[in-house]
């Protein structure tokens, strides 16, 4: 059945669907207009507007800056556009306040106009060549074809100006523009606005945005102002706009009468509602067909404690014995660093600078962390934050006759000074100690006694029954450390237990005792500023040790908080914190990157943490170390340093297996730079032993802060100027990349001192301060991009800034498999931008990871930066025996990933290593929710091993799984230099089909026969299935990962 709908009794009927030929005809002045419906067309679709009188004014011409508006909502950029408002103008003629200054300075970013370098001339007239030049340039730059098949034949062809000459040829050729009937172009005629609309609807024709959708009008009900249409892809319902404009094929005025059911092109306005119809019988444009999948989002675990954790060491290789010399092993990473070298130049050795160790404590009677190289205290000072060495003072007592009664027992107090009535005493819990000592000492509890050796009330001195013998006037009165930087020992045995009064009482009812009863602050301390038997990498500076990691290897977030406070209080630039959690809360996050971000940008603190040790797989760093402000600290080893520690040999640097790669959770690149990850250093004397061997990235982290400590003193001594910003910036700008290693495993790469030290001499201002931020695959908001799940197509980086005037700066991907579209951007006092990366990632599967870099024009080196990580997958079940065969090769300590996709519904996922007699490797497996098993050992060893391992996983989590082999260290043990392996991945059971999600999106196109030979992109375009408005988030296209900008993906 036919409906027939007369536009004139729509209106009587008072429902304004505005097809009446009046409404349609919504300028007073375009009735029987050559360009009525391009304009009304245009204007439906919000690209023009009239004037306060209702008129379009058709034949007056338009100015280049009304022509640069319009190509730049043409082309979906406008928000953009109004970011660049308050941005100081690139053209001396574009004032701040010119209503078009975001408008033309885009367009001269996107490359779309240029003007004539110093002035855009934004209220003349525009010109034909002038616009077909505009309009070219952004065609080719989103990707048109870029050869041009003909030649301009108008006899006035000497008048197009040199500089459009290949633009007008473009434009002739593809169907952008044509000549006049006389055989001419007119090259320096001004385009009226009638013109412009016509020009640009040939332009939305050839980028595939004339229209958007085809269909067939099925009914229309009135009441509700609603269109039912059946499409491709089935029937829907649209919402009317007030203003409806339609037309039919072949005619130049509104149509005022509609007999359903009809065909044509339709579009609809900003708001989803249909604004224009265009009629027609047959559909012109190519049948647009495209692959779109929903996407999945997967909640991550998150372990609710707030504590930091001592992390982990490497277990394989041996420690027991020592060598000879342990000096030389600092002296190879130093040479790793190339720390010799700046000190050579420089004269640095650390010398006034502080290093505040927040950790465990340290040693304070070790002899390497007495004094610095230059004969000052080493140990600055000591705070201890954790319970385990306080000593509550809750006995007082008269002296009578020169004894007080403790426990019933007499205690000499004769000869101490005491200007109070009183003493006060208590006892420091043995068991706080480490068992080595505990077990040497008399009994369970050491009496502390305190006295005020200077006020009544005000207790300072503490004396302290060392030897047990029940008595204290044979003890040294142990003063507050920083005062007097007294340090006691306990005598347990050959092992000597050193502490110091880390607090007096002074008016309180306890007493404070520093020491380090897990060794791990010490050893940390060492490598960082030891001067003695063994040096570290700044043996001149000074040490603050801050002790909130207790025996256990446990600390808080509230304590890490209040010890950075106190290093910052007490004049502490670099801070060193090994140590972490690898699980945090969004809230437990942000409040370390809050506390970080205080210390670098209002104290400008050094803060080198550990990235964690439970590599090698991607994403497992501690998230203590996945905060901005922060140098997170991976762990890598030379053959020289391999050599000496283990009598190993490899032949290249190689990053540690352990060390954690990233990126943080957020796609935070962690860690930043690499640095030696083993080294003998101080230990606590109470172990037997002054030195031992320690792998991790806990020792990495000193190498940066003692190198910081470095630069820090000669950019004071030799350049007269003290920034520890810029030192931050010139480290990791002064990196070398391992070769073999990718961003997400090294960041930027290894740290080079002297590399630094040459970046810091360049650096006359620090970088500005600027956020680079970008949307993960669920539509989060983070400090990265990380996917094992999809491949990236396009997709927005926001980069925001801090700075009060308007900066330029440069866009660039370090990958090859990246590029931005476009490579500078300009930025509004305090205000934001965001930009398009291009990503061409292969099928191949593997990893893909490097950093997108801004740098400010005005500063040296990049201001800041962002990391982009894509794991690809290979997918087991595409092929028909749902199994991967591969075969590698892999030096020793080197390991190589891969990475399987499992789908939902798979009963058993079977890895196989095989080796046999050609090598010594094993399996690194990490789940999709980061889960970490690991195989024996396959091939030759010291003890019988097997020429081949298996682990299996019955009901595999769907998702990306990782599994790295790695070629064991020792095999040079074994005369061998490299493993040889065989891999096979295997999935059991039968791949189910998976159930789809419910599609949030209405996706429509239009690809015209223009559009196609031109070689645009496709324009995709998004409307949420419920209110049609244009859609947001991210889209699964062509298994290619896109993100939905105002509603449209150009692909």
């Amino acid at each position: 059945m036919r409906r027939r709908f007369i536009l004139g009794i729509i209106i009587c009927m008072g429902i304004c669907l505005g097809l009446s030929p009046h409404a349609a005809l919504a300028f007073s002045d375009l009735k029987g207009h050559w360009a009525r419906m391009q304009v009304d067309h245009l204007q439906a679709r919000g690209i023009v507007k009239g004037y306060p009188d209702g008129r379009f004014k058709p034949d007056n011409p338009i100015t280049r800056a009304e022509f640069v508006t319009m190509l730049v909502n043409v082309m979906h950029k406008e928000e953009e556009a109004k970011k660049l408002a308050r941005a100081a103008s690139s053209f001396k003629d574009v004032p701040v306040g010119f209503w078009a200054n975001g408008y033309i300075e885009l367009a001269r970013e996107l490359g779309y106009a240029y003007g004539d370098g110093e002035r855009f001339y934004p209220q003349r007239h525009i010109t034909r060549q002038e616009a077909v030049v505009m309009l070219v340039n952004c065609l080719l730059r989103i990707g048109a074809e870029a050869e041009i098949p003909g030649e301009m034949s108008f006899a006035d062809s000497a008048e197009v100006a040199e500089w459009a000459k290949r633009a007008v040829a473009w434009g002739v050729d593809y169907g952008l523009i044509s000549g006049y009937p006389d055989g001419t172009f007119r090259p320096g005629r001004n385009l009226s606005r009638a013109e412009v609309a016509a020009l640009m609807q040939e332009f939305l024709d050839i980028t595939g945005q004339k229209h958007h959708f085809y269909g067939k009008l099925v009914d229309i009900n009135l009441p509700l102002r609603q269109a039912r249409f059946a499409t491709s892809w089935g029937e829907e319902v649209f919402e009317i706009a007030e203003y409806v404009k339609v037309y039919r094929q072949g005619e130049k005025e509104p149509v005022t009468e509609l007999v359903l059911p009809v065909e044509g092109y339709f579009d609809l306005n900003s708001a989803g509602k249909l604004a224009f119809f265009y009629l027609t019988e047959k559909e012109s444009g190519e049948v647009i067909k495209v692959d779109l999948a929903s996407i999945y989002g997967r909640e991550a675990r998150v372990d609710e404690d707030r504590v930091f954790v001592k992390l982990n060491e490497e277990e394989e290789l041996p420690k027991e014995g020592g060598i000879a010399n342990p000096a030389g092993s600092l002296d190879w990473t130093r040479r790793a660093m190339y720390a010799d070298l700046l000190r050579k130049e420089t004269g640095a050795n650390g010398r006034g600078i502080l290093i505040a160790v927040i950790d465990s404590g340290v040693d304070p009677g070790h002899p390497d962390l007495m004094q610095t190289e230059d004969g000052f205290v080493k140990l600055f000072d000591f705070i201890d934050l954790t319970d385990e060495g306080k000593v509550h003072l809750n006995y007082y007592g008269r002296a009578e006759n020169g004894f007080i009664t403790v426990d019933g027992r007499k205690v000499d107090v004769r000869g101490i000074e005491n200007k109070d009535d009183y003493f006060i005493w208590g006892y420091l819990n043995a068991y706080s100690l480490p068992a080595a000592v505990r077990q040497e000492l008399p009994g369970d509890k050491i009496l502390v006694v305190a006295a005020a050796a200077k006020y009544a009330g005000y207790y300072d001195t503490l004396y302290i029954d060392t030897n047990g013998d029940g008595q204290i006037n044979d003890e040294i009165g142990l003063k507050k450390y920083s005062e007097e930087y007294q340090v006691i020992s306990l005598p347990a045995g050959s092992r000597p237990f050193n502490l110091v009064a880390a607090e007096v009482p002074g008016e309180k009812r306890y007493a404070v005792l520093g020491f380090d009863s897990l060794g791990h602050g010490t050893a940390v301390a060492g490598v960082a500023a030891a001067s003695g038997a063994v040096k570290g990498i700044a043996p001149g500076a000074q040490i603050m040790a801050i002790k909130v990691m207790n025996s256990m290897g446990v600390a808080y977030l509230s304590q890490l908080e209040e010890a950075l406070k106190r290093a910052a209080d007490a004049g502490a630039r670099i801070a060193v914190i090994s140590m972490g959690q690898y699980s945090l809360s969004k809230e437990q996050k942000d409040y370390i990157r809050r506390i970080a971000g205080e210390m670098h940008y209002k104290y400008g603190m050094i803060i080198c943490m550990a990235a964690g040790n439970q590599g090698p797989g991607l994403g497992t760093v501690a998230q203590t170390a996945a905060i901005g402000g922060v140098i997170s600290v991976g762990a890598y080893v030379t053959p020289e340093m391999l050599a000496h520690d283990y009598g190993l040999a490899i032949e290249e640097p190689l990053i540690w297996y352990f060390s954690s790669a990233g990126p943080g959770s957020d796609g935070m690149a962690t860690p930043l730079v690499v640095a030696p990850g083993s080294a003998y250093t101080t230990y606590p004397l109470w172990s037997g032993s002054p030195y031992k061997l320690v792998e991790g990235t806990s020792i990495a982290a000193p190498h940066v802060a003692g190198g910081a400590a470095l630069l820090l003193q000669a950019m004071r001594d030799k350049l007269y100027r003290h920034d520890p910003v810029l030192v931050y910036h010139s480290l990791l700008a002064g990196t070398v990349e391992l070769p073999g290693y990718q961003a997400a495993e090294q960041g930027f790469g290894a740290v080079n001192l002297y590399n630094s030290w040459r970046e810091l001499k360049n650096k006359k201002e620090r970088p500005q301060a600027y956020v680079m931020m970008q949307k993960d695959v669920r539509g989060e908001e983070g400090y990265g991009f990380y996917t094992r799940e999809f491949i990236p197509g396009k997709l927005e980086i926001r980069l925001k800034s801090y700075v009060g005037e308007t900066r330029s700066l440069a866009i660039g991907g370090l990958g090859t498999f990246m590029q931005p579209e476009q490579y500078s951007l300009k930025l509004a006092p305090y205000g934001e931008r965001s930009f398009t990366m291009q990503y061409r990632i292969p099928d191949q599967p593997g990893l893909y990871s490097h950093f997108v870099v801004a740098d400010d024009y005005e500063t040296v080196g990049w201001d800041a930066f962002i990391l982009q990580t894509v794991a690809v997958p290979y997918d087991l079940a595409a092929g028909e025996d749902k199994r991967l065969l591969v075969e590698g090769r892999l030096a020793a300590g080197g390991f190589k990933r891969y990475f399987i996709k499992v789908p939902e519904g798979m009963e058993e996922l079977v890895l196989r290593l095989q080796v046999g007699e050609k090598g010594r490797a094993r399996m690194h497996v990490v789940s999709p929710t980061g889960e970490h098993k690991v195989s024996n050992y396959a091939g030759v060893g010291e003890v019988a091993t097997n020429s081949e391992v298996e682990l299996s996983f019955a009901s595999p989590e769907a998702g990306t799984w990782e599994v790295v082999v790695y070629s064991s260290l020792t095999l040079s043990y074994f005369g061998l230099r490299e493993s040889s392996y065989t891999l096979e991945a295997e999935l059991k059971g039968e791949v189910k089909e998976k159930e789809k999600r419910p599609y949030q999106y209405l996706v429509t196109a239009y690809r015209s026969p223009k559009a196609e030979r031109a070689g645009t992109p496709l324009t995709l375009f998004f409307w949420h299935y419920n209110t049609k408005m244009p859609g947001d988030g991210m889209v699964l296209i062509d298994n290619r990962l896109y993100q939905i900008t105002g509603g449209v993906v150009r692909k």
